[in-house]
């Protein structure tokens, strides 16, 4: 009798400590299934979020000028610079003299993609004033208008 007591405590005990290791290691497994679940919905909203962040980012673009003295009569050169932000394709220039100035300006102008710069060549009338030539940026998406001022003097 007392050995089939010692058995049964025996097996008792094997039971209780092989069931709550089971119990426990399926918990523990659970737990880090779970967890890992909850890690990749995590880079999921991270990824998500940055997502975002790049459509919130609009391409811009910036002209810069640089003003240009000139004699009556006589051509002189000029360089537009431009400043892109998350953007890098071509842009096409358009310039637009006062009528009363008789400045004689291009049509139209490109900055190749990869380029940060025009130059471009204008000629003086024959009125002698300080004028401004509106230079405008068109690219997908992106524009600017920036003046150039031209200063037509005397010979």
């Amino acid at each position: 009798m007392k050995k089939l007591l010692a058995l049964l405590a025996i097996f008792g005990l094997l039971t209780l400590a092989l069931g709550c290791t089971d119990d426990t290691g399926k918990k523990d497994k659970d737990k880090d299934k779970s967890s890992e679940k909850d890690k990749s919905k995590d880079k999921d909203k991270d990824k998500d979020k940055d997502k975002d962040k790049d459509k919130d980012k609009k391409p811009s673009v910036s002209l810069k000028t640089k003003d240009v003295v000139l004699e009556k009569g006589k051509a002189g050169k000029t360089t537009i610079s431009i400043e892109k932000k998350d953007f890098d394709d071509e842009v096409t220039l358009k310039f637009e003299a006062p009528e009363k100035s008789e400045l004689k300006v291009p049509d139209k102008a490109t900055i190749k993609k990869g380029d940060k710069e025009a130059e471009v060549e204008i000629t003086a009338g024959d009125k002698t004033d300080d004028f401004e030539v509106t230079v405008t940026a068109t690219g997908k998406d992106v524009k600017d208008t920036a003046k150039l001022k031209v200063k037509v003097k005397d010979k």
